[in-house]
């Protein structure tokens, strides 16, 4: 019976070596695990901020503003009408004796000279499909389907205001 009590003692001892070597171990395992998850949130603000930027920079230049600010100018828009309706096409036939085809594939030439004459400096000019997969009416007095942006000085946004555009 000595010996049972010795075999117990011994159990209970050898037992609680190994239960604080595993209580060691578990110490530096929970330290690992810590800075694992310590770095994993440090990778996880970087991911979110570096994401969170490259959402900036796509807003910053898709379609949501694809007219780019510049000092001291302004963009505005208009939606052009069909049959050649527009100002800057009327005095184009106009000049040219209605004799050619209208040139579209010179048009912002046309405009930035249209404009020219009515004392409005044009800087830069874009266009955007509005009407994409709608239905268009073909009366002349119609819009054409797509949106007019011209970029302008601050000071001829008060004319060009007058010949029905808009601000962008």
């Amino acid at each position: 019976m000595v010996r049972g009590r010795t075999d117990a003692g011994c159990g209970w001892l050898i037992g609680s070596l190994l239960f604080a070597l595993n209580n060691q171990q578990l110490y530096k395992y929970n330290r690992r695990i810590k800075c694992i998850m310590k770095r994993t949130m440090l990778y996880g603000i970087i991911l979110i901020a570096v994401f969170g930027i490259g959402v900036l920079a796509w807003v910053q230049y898709s379609e949501f503003s694809f007219l780019p600010k510049e000092t001291g100018k302004t963009w505005v828009q208009t939606d052009p009408i069909q049959c050649l309706g527009n100002p800057w096409q009327q005095d184009w036939r106009f000049l040219n004796n209605r004799t050619e085809e209208y040139p579209r594939d010179r048009e912002n030439e046309i405009i930035t000279a249209y404009y020219n004459k009515q004392e409005v400096t044009v800087f830069s000019i874009k266009t955007k499909n509005t009407y994409e997969g709608k239905e268009i009416c073909l009366a002349c007095s119609c819009p054409q389907g797509y949106t007019l942006y011209l970029l302008v000085l601050d000071s001829d946004v008060g004319k060009m205001l007058g010949y029905g555009y808009k601000t962008a």
